[in-house]
């Protein structure tokens, strides 16, 4: 298998908690390989490469990469990791699913919430459950082949929605502060 990981490598985005998770799923398959890309740049980076793992995890840190880069790496992967403990929004998930590259992503990742349909195009898991990441990490990296290009023929599937437009983006920020009275969206000047 390969994973793509795109982003900052920092506390924030989970890479600390993910690689452990591929680490022990690489010592429970010793004769099966998993080839982890960090596509990003940060603090955690020379954590990463220090760690030890076993011969059948390899990591590759080509740092950040462009657009035109980034699809043509897709098109060489098999999974888009976004293992964050908090994210909004990201584009880098609709921008996998449209290259029909399935996700393993953090609940905590707004696009994942939105765009990826747990056991159909990705999985889903709570980074704060105990076991969950760990027990997600399992369940793609188990997937057959054959049920990984399901999979990817899913995603296909699917409508991939447009980025939500600063009207949707106003309300569900203002739905999820869940502050003052109903909104009233024309009081906005927003168009409904």
């Amino acid at each position: 298998r390969r994973v793509v990981y795109v982003g900052d490598l920092e506390p924030e985005a989970g890479v600390a908690d993910f690689l452990p998770c591929v680490v022990a799923w690489g010592e429970r398959n010793p004769h099966r390989t998993v080839e982890i890309l960090w596509a990003g740049d940060g603090c955690l980076r020379g954590v990463l490469e220090a760690q030890p793992v076993p011969e059948n995890v390899l990591q590759c840190f080509p740092g950040r990469m462009s657009r035109d880069q980034l699809a043509a790496t897709f098109l060489d992967c098999d999974i888009l990791a976004v293992p964050v403990l908090s994210d909004p929004w990201d584009n880098v998930i609709l921008e996998a699913l449209t290259a029909r590259l399935p996700v393993l992503g953090s609940d905590r990742s707004r696009a994942v919430v939105d765009l990826v349909t747990h056991g159909l195009t990705g999985w889903i898991f709570n980074p704060f459950e105990a076991g969950a990441m760990t027990r997600a990490v399992d369940a793609a990296l188990n997937t057959s082949p054959h049920d990984l290009e399901q999979m990817r023929a899913h995603v296909a599937e699917c409508p991939v929605p447009a980025l939500p437009g600063l009207n949707e983006r106003v309300r569900r920020a203002i739905r999820l502060e869940g502050a003052g009275p109903p909104l009233d969206v024309g009081s906005l000047g927003l168009i409904p």
